[in-house]
């Protein structure tokens, strides 16, 4: 079992202010968080298969945006998989 020490180097005013602070970015964030657990509480099971759905169409869509890119003269480089794409005959 391991024990933790802490030396406070904080006044109890510092400590007071700190604790404030702290409290006020919590109040902030907490609406966030509980909004985005009822965002959350909404999905359904098809809205989860579009999205993997979507990964199969994105691919397509980058292959194509970048024949049209090339297609309108904009010359690629070699940093990425673009230039890969454009050799392969999918």
């Amino acid at each position: 079992m391991h024990v933790c020490v802490c030396v406070c180097v904080h006044t109890p005013q510092e400590a007071r202010a700190i604790k404030e602070e702290c409290e006020g970015i919590l109040a902030e964030a907490l609406p966030a968080l509980n909004a985005a657990i009822a965002a959350l509480d909404t999905i359904k099971k098809a809205d989860i298969q579009l999205v993997q759905v979507w990964r199969v169409y994105a691919r397509m869509c980058v292959c194509v945006c970048v024949r049209v890119r090339v297609l309108h003269g904009e010359h690629l480089q070699s940093r990425g998989r673009a230039p890969k794409q454009l050799s392969s005959n999918k």
